[in-house]
């Protein structure tokens, strides 16, 4: 993410895109990593990602996005516990609702 400069309102609409990008790659490396270290690190990264989403859509006021946002925490869970194409479906399918829903 760019820095916060002091002088300007921070953009929380920019916040929440960089956030659900960042999820979108972390989940995707996730995926692919080789090693429990670096599904640690992916699995850090993407709960870091969704307490961001959650507090830029809270200083948006924007109820939907943080019910978007509620819905991926919870698929998110799911997929830890079952690692499955239907599970990874739904968790590209919530992303692309927030990559949607926040422009």
């Amino acid at each position: 993410m760019e820095p916060v400069n002091p002088n300007q309102p921070p953009s929380y609409n920019q916040e929440f895109n960089q956030s659900v990008e960042l999820f979108a790659k972390s989940f995707q490396g996730y995926q692919e990593a080789g090693f429990d270290a670096q599904k640690r690190q992916y699995e850090k990264v993407m709960n870091e990602s969704l307490t961001i989403m959650k507090q830029a859509a809270g200083a948006m006021v924007n109820s939907h996005l943080q019910n978007l946002r509620n819905q991926l925490s919870d698929d998110l869970g799911k997929y830890m516990q079952h690692p499955d194409a239907s599970t990874k479906a739904k968790i590209q399918e919530d992303i692309n609702q927030l990559r949607n829903s926040s422009h």
